[in-house]
């Protein structure tokens, strides 16, 4: 079984707050709602065994790329969103930690150095 704790899914709304719901789609009016009945929703999410867990259906999409090339681009439901998010802030620092350092002058696109710690609970 594994479910998220309440600080988990505090860290992950709190991080799509900052950055934002989606790049290529507007937040959608339920995302209004979860944020308005956090304390009640966050409450259901803890009790959440994401083994079982089966995600909700995905709006897909296409949006530009440039000039002549699409992608396809997909938004997420709420819950599903917030699980994703939680589940990277968890696996963050382990992998952070176990990344080749930025002295063997080889490339990767992000780093999480200099963000907060999660702690593994």
């Amino acid at each position: 079984m594994l479910f998220l704790s309440v600080d988990q899914l505090d860290q992950a709304r709190a991080a799509i707050s900052r950055h934002g719901y989606s790049d290529f789609f507007p937040s959608p009016p339920e995302w209004a709602i979860v944020e308005a009945n956090w304390a009640a929703i966050r409450d259901e999410l803890s009790r959440v065994d994401l083994d079982i867990y089966r995600g909700q259906d995905v709006v897909r999409s296409f949006a530009p790329k440039s000039r002549v090339n699409l992608r396809r681009v997909a938004l997420l439901h709420p819950y599903d969103l917030i699980f994703y998010t939680a589940l990277v802030l968890v696996l963050r620092d382990g992998i952070t930690d176990s990344r080749l350092r930025p002295d063997t002058r080889r490339v990767f696109s992000y780093r999480a150095e200099g963000a907060s710690r999660i702690s593994l609970q």
